[in-house]
Parts: C-alpha cells; structure tokens; sequence
C-alpha cells in the first residue's frame, strides 16, 4: 500500500485465460494486511474470498441483481438494519485526509448473509 491507501496492481495472463485465475497471483504479490480489497463480480470466487481473508484483508465484494438468493438476503439485511437504526453495525468514521484530499468513511459491517 501507498501512503495515500491505495494499491494497483496487474498481472499477466496467458492466452485464452481470465482474470479468475489471475487474481490469486496478484493478491500474492500485493501486501494488503488490514486493506479492504475489492473486486467485480466476475472476479468474486469463494477460493478468492478465502485468499483474501487467509491474508488476513477485508473485502468488499460486488453483488449483481443475478445473483438474486443472496441478493434478497443483502436486501433484507440492510432494510432490518435501517430499522433498528443500524444500532451495533456501524463502524467507526475514518478520516484519511492529505492536503489535497479530505475523505470521510463510516461504514455498516454485518454478517455475510447464507
């Protein structure tokens, strides 16, 4: 990671392949303890997930309306959560500022939904 919390990195593939199986070798090469990673939904497998975890990272993960079991359970996650005022999921607010950048971040972490 940079010191301004980001990290890009590329690998490349061999002919006829896809990025599935780049993202492990990648995440390898990468030194993301404690980061947050993220990636698309094409690129989101359980043994990348595992990976990630295993390198003791975060991540968020994209979610397509295809997906629609796990959809419907993030929905109604976040529809439970709104209701109770996301009382005990908020994280708290980060600020990562550099004099040409002020961000703010407050997250909701919950539970993967099954």
């Amino acid at each position: 990671m940079n010191d301004i919390g980001g990290a890009l990195g590329q690998v490349a593939t061999e002919a006829k392949s896809t990025e599935i199986r780049a993202i492990p070798a990648l995440l390898c090469q990468l030194e993301l303890e404690g980061a947050e990673v993220t990636i698309d939904a094409m690129g989101y497998q359980q043994a990348i997930a595992e990976q990630i975890i295993a390198q003791k990272d975060d991540y968020v993960r994209a979610l397509k309306g295809n997906q629609s079991i796990l959809d419907d359970a993030v929905r109604d996650f976040f529809v439970s959560a709104k209701t109770h005022d996301f009382h005990g999921l908020m994280s708290p607010m980060t600020n990562n500022s550099t004099p040409a950048m002020v961000a703010s971040r407050n997250a909701v972490v919950g539970p993967v939904p099954t």
